[in-house]
């Protein structure tokens, strides 16, 4: 972030959101699994991948993998996904590109906020971010059946790492929102955070399954902002009315 925070310029690195309205799985509490190893993503112009993943199938005998839409197979999305995820012991989470520090497709995210063991490649930034505790890191490719096998046979390990990676993902969420609302209610809105802090848990606690959605929740503070002009009086008016509705 120092190589490109210039002046006047702030930058700062915003992670993939883990929320529990949507990773709400916990592979690590699931009793019986029915896959060792998931993968879901495509193999389009990826001959690398692709040949990871043919070497991975061909060399895996007596593992479960899971494997979809790359090598042809049938892609999976919504709650067929979160229950595939939900019932796997390991993840393979690959990136278009592995030398980029701090990035990772959101594949990531999905694995670990669902509890599962989470295999990927070393990349500088993540590595920071998350211990060898709570992801399996791998420098080269051939490295992955090796950790994955061994994994298998120490399935107690693997599903305490999937436990302190949720758990790890969900205290940093945390203080990554509490940092969001405090610029948003200081800089953007003027706001008090109390005020603020009750519009989103307003929102967020109406359904249980209500997932966290950054821009439907900036428009209602925007309208909210505009009918106002900054009242806390007419904020909380309109924040009773909005839940109202939503509920």
């Amino acid at each position: 972030m120092n190589e490109i925070t210039k002046g006047r310029c702030i930058a700062a690195h915003v992670p993939n959101w883990v929320h529990a309205g949507c990773e709400s799985g916990k592979a690590f509490e699931t009793a019986s699994l029915n896959n060792d190893l998931i993968y879901a993503g495509n193999d389009y112009n990826l001959d690398g991948r692709k040949a990871l993943l043919e070497s991975l199938v061909g060399s895996s005998s007596g593992l479960n993998f899971a494997l979809y839409q790359a090598l042809g197979n049938p892609r999976i999305h919504g709650q067929a996904y979160y229950d595939q995820l939900s019932s796997s012991l390991m993840g393979l989470s690959l990136s278009r590109r592995f030398d980029v520090p701090w990035y990772t497709s959101d594949r990531m995210q999905q694995e670990m906020g669902n509890g599962v063991c989470t295999i990927s490649p070393s990349t500088e930034g993540l590595t920071q971010l998350f211990s060898t505790d709570e992801v399996v890191w791998f420098d080269h490719e051939d490295e992955i059946l090796e950790k994955v096998n061994w994994y298998k046979s120490h399935e107690s390990d693997a599903r305490a790492i999937g436990w302190r990676e949720l758990d790890s993902c969900t205290s940093k969420m945390q203080r990554f929102r509490s940092l969001v609302e405090e610029v948003l209610c200081h800089a953007c809105l003027g706001l008090s955070c109390r005020t603020y802090v009750s519009f989103v848990l307003g929102i967020l606690s109406v359904r249980g399954d209500a997932c966290f959605c950054a821009r439907p929740i900036w428009r209602c503070i925007r309208f909210i902002a505009s009918v106002t002009s900054g009242s806390l009086t007419g904020f909380d008016f309109w924040l009773d009315r909005i839940v109202t509705i939503v509920s």
